[in-house]
């Protein structure tokens, strides 16, 4: 079992620091840390640092960090999923696959068929999960939660954002509009040269897109994908592009390597 991992909200530098205050209770209430347990911090930017615990209060966690990495552990090129997003507990189920996938951004839409309008409270709430499934999956770089944003606004908005991001892809899922639609197999084929830099894709709420916006992302130039012949969950979905999107950028964990910046690797 790997060590636990805990967020800070600072740089990374060796030396003595305390825990924030909600990860020094998860630490000494949840976990039962105690001194001399080792542990790993990572500040949400890319870097993490070995750590041991040196002291103890009721609310306080102090540790030393023994030296400092970069090791990001997303995706090589940039990849920007937007969703409209399901409601209740399925909304942790979509930052989950999303953060584990190496997704770099999600952005909330606001599409014709929305179950739900994302309010400051949700976001906060989505931002809190992306903390918690980094730790799990030992990312150090927080995806980020965009503004949620209308879709054909989105559309316009990447339109202008591709011009300096070429080579990329935009994909959006949709299991109709069958003369517009390629498969899973064919996207890759066309693609299996391309290095991409930055990547898009687009997925529906539960009653799916309307054609009419999935012909406007068309008329943008995106690609429709049909993602098999049953019916996917947004979260199911999710992690079927972005995984996708890990084999378009060639994803061999180039980005996780380990480069020391500051102490000794341990």
């Amino acid at each position: 079992m790997g060590l636990h991992r805990y967020f800070v909200h600072q740089s990374l530098s060796p030396g003595r620091t305390y825990l924030p205050p909600e990860e020094a209770h998860h630490a000494l209430r949840v976990r039962r840390e105690s001194v001399g347990d080792r542990c790993v911090l990572f500040d949400g930017l890319g870097n993490e640092a070995p750590a041991v615990i040196v002291s103890t209060t009721k609310r306080d966690c102090e540790v030393e960090v023994e030296s400092i990495r970069f090791a990001p552990r997303d995706l090589p090129g940039r990849f920007t999923l937007g969703v409209s997003l399901p409601k209740g507990d399925r909304l942790r189920a979509v930052v989950e696959k999303a953060v584990e996938l190496g997704v770099h951004e999600l952005v909330p839409l606001l599409t014709e068929r929305s179950v739900k309008i994302p309010t400051d409270n949700s976001i906060e709430k989505l931002q809190r999960f992306v903390i918690e499934a980094c730790k799990q999956c030992e990312r150090n770089r927080l995806m980020e939660i965009k503004t949620p944003i209308d879709f054909e606004a989105w559309l316009a908005r990447v339109a202008q954002d591709k011009v300096s991001t070429n080579p990329g892809f935009q994909i959006i899922a949709h299991p109709d509009l069958a003369d517009h639609r390629i498969s899973m197999k064919q996207l890759l084929l066309s693609n299996s040269s391309l290095q991409p830099q930055h990547g898009f894709a687009a997925i529906g709420p539960e009653g799916g897109f309307t054609d009419e916006e999935v012909l406007k992302a068309v008329s943008y130039n995106w690609k429709v994908i049909d993602l098999g012949s049953r019916i996917l969950r947004v979260e199911t979905a999710v992690a079927s592009l972005s995984t996708l999107a890990a084999v378009l950028f060639d994803d061999k964990q180039s980005t996780s390597g380990q480069t020391i910046i500051a102490g000794n690797l341990q």
